[in-house]
């Protein structure tokens, strides 16, 4: 396993404040950033992809809620217009991974607000958009990881079992998933047999407390959930996804010396 850490789109920060971050990431130990993104077509690829190298970091995933709090675009919207435009901002953030390290591309906010459509509508627009979206991720080689979320923040698909079966509806093997502790310690009875669960599928992981703050400041066992993870062998990125309450740098260090105390060898 590898570990790293959400931070706002690169374009959204002047390039010193850039290279501050990703050098102070470095220094703490971090593996990888995950990036949320709006607009890939605003992010300079050639200074990301040379910080990058320069602090030996890499992309960890792409997150692409921001696509609909900030622009409303969703796969559910009742304008076919904005449909195929949140089909065509997944598969423009698919080609920057592309471009960069294939890192997977996170999916879950971008179904939309689905109180406000049919539900049987909603689901075959989500499975033939993310069909066309996988077909552009299958062949640029990078993952879609479908992301189960809250009741609270998403009416439906809120968990493992429920996104795995969305997963094999559309059938294409680049369709995978993603599991977040937050959304997790609400809907899942057990977060460990969730994730056994869903090993067989898993690409990508948040840690977040149960108050989705730093793991450690809540309730959530994240002993037990590294152990579970080792047990099904997954190897991909655990990435810190928690509510900037304090300075980033500061969660940042909270959150990897919190983590190091349960697994020395990060």
């Amino acid at each position: 396993m590898k570990i790293a850490i959400t931070q706002p789109q690169p374009d959204s920060i002047s390039k010193p404040e850039l290279e501050k971050l990703v050098s102070n990431l470095s220094s703490l130990g971090y593996d990888g950033i995950e990036f949320k993104v709006c607009n890939p077509k605003n992010i300079d690829i050639e200074i990301l992809q040379g910080l990058l190298k320069r602090y030996d970091l890499e992309i960890a995933a792409w997150a692409t809620g921001a696509s609909y709090i900030v622009e409303g675009l969703s796969l559910t919207d009742s304008e076919l217009s904005v449909r195929r435009k949140a089909i065509q901002r997944l598969q423009d953030i698919v080609i920057l991974s592309s471009k960069i390290n294939h890192a997977p591309v996170v999916f879950g906010r971008m179904q939309g607000d689905l109180l406000k459509v049919d539900y049987t509508i909603a689901r075959k627009q989500i499975v033939e958009g993310l069909r066309e979206v996988g077909n552009v991720a299958k062949d640029a080689g990078v993952s879609i990881a479908f992301e189960p979320i809250d009741r609270y923040e998403m009416e439906f698909h809120n968990t493992v079992e429920e996104v795995i079966g969305l997963i094999n509806e559309i059938n294409i093997p680049n369709i995978r998933l993603m599991l977040d502790t937050f959304h997790m310690n609400i809907e899942e009875p057990s977060i460990e047999e969730a994730f056994r669960l869903g090993a067989g599928y898993l690409v990508h992981v948040h840690f977040a407390d149960s108050n989705r703050d730093c793991p450690g400041t809540g309730h959530i066992d994240f002993g037990e959930i590294l152990s579970i993870l080792e047990e099904i062998c997954y190897n991909g990125y655990v990435s810190m996804e928690c509510h900037p309450r304090k300075p980033r740098l500061n969660l940042a260090e909270e959150a990897i010396r919190y983590l190091r105390n349960i697994k020395k060898s990060w």
